[in-house]
């Protein structure tokens, strides 16, 4: 448990995480911090089924979404393959945040540039070469 009281398990619920989340921006030495609870939500979604995999990466978006991270602080805090799932769930929460889509853009780029195109990310028809 964190010293504030406040439990990670506690923060499941996105009601109490928004809380949580207004808190800390008046407060940064509140603990779990926004990096903190990022990792938490990110490495908690790896081992799960697809379903709550995304309900812990849509937390995970929130905290990022509420306070405004930038793509390299979310980068180190999560394995490559949920960096992209993970932004768009950023992207229904805020989805007149035009700051976001460049983010996005930047991390789709990015993972294809490293290699393999990011999940939901195949080529209609099933790929393969271009005829």
């Amino acid at each position: 448990a964190m010293s504030s009281g406040v439990t990670l398990v506690g923060l499941l619920d996105a009601s109490r995480l928004e809380e949580h989340l207004q808190n800390l921006k008046q407060d940064k030495t509140l603990r779990p911090r926004a990096d903190e609870l990022i990792k938490a939500f990110a490495e908690l979604a790896l081992g799960k089924q697809n379903k709550q995999a995304e309900v812990l990466l849509s937390l995970a978006g929130r905290v990022a979404a509420r306070l405004g991270m930038a793509l390299e602080d979310m980068e180190v805090l999560m394995a490559p393959s949920q960096l992209i799932p993970l932004l768009r769930q950023v992207r229904k929460l805020e989805p007149d945040n035009k700051m976001l889509d460049c983010t996005l853009h930047r991390a789709i780029l990015r993972s294809v540039v490293h290699g393999g195109a990011p999940d939901g990310w195949e080529e209609p028809g099933g790929g393969g070469a271009p005829a």
